[in-house]
């Protein structure tokens, strides 16, 4: 009997810990039995504009073209507060069959791929709010017409942590 109950406080307390890392997440992860569900460009087009923040303990840029043709393209530039380019991405969200995909390369400064030459990094639409859109393992937040915050995960062979990337529209 004593056993039992501090089985079931240990599952309880392992629930709520696990609940409250769950809580804290602002990315999610795609789901193959639910798939993708429908969207369109036109439930995210308020992520167009050029973006500007700090991360990396440097300085970070995004532009995101409006939509048309059936994508909206966007550069990301990511360079060190004495101003020498880290690492690009180039990529697009693209409209396919009723939904969103997401796609880019990495690039080295000098613009040599990171992934082979027909490779690509390929994130499914997971959910769409009027303020959010998650891809798997991405998430982008409208604050407001100024501000973005941008969370990603990033792993490596000791495991992944979430990072925020926190934006303001580029004034031009």
């Amino acid at each position: 009997m004593q056993n039992t109950i501090i089985i079931g406080k240990i599952m309880c307390l392992l629930l709520f810990i696990s609940m409250n890392e769950t809580l804290a997440q602002n990315t999610l992860v795609y789901d193959s039995l639910k798939g993708s569900p429908k969207a369109s460009l036109n439930d995210i087009s308020w992520m167009q504009g050029h973006w500007k923040g700090e991360a990396f303990g440097g300085y970070t840029e995004e532009v995101w073209s409006p939509p048309s043709g059936n994508s909206m393209m966007f550069a990301f530039k990511s360079y060190s507060k004495s101003d020498e380019v880290k690492f690009y991405e180039f990529g697009v969200i693209m409209e396919i069959e009723g939904t969103l995909i997401l796609r880019f390369k990495h690039f080295t400064p000098d613009i040599k791929g990171w992934e082979t030459k027909d490779d690509y990094m390929n994130y499914k639409l997971v959910k769409v709010t009027p303020d959010k859109v998650y891809f798997d393992g991405f998430t982008f937040e409208k604050i407001s017409e100024n501000e973005i915050i941008i969370y990603v995960m990033l792993g490596d062979e000791n495991g992944s942590t979430e990072t925020q990337f926190n934006y303001q529209r580029a004034i031009l």
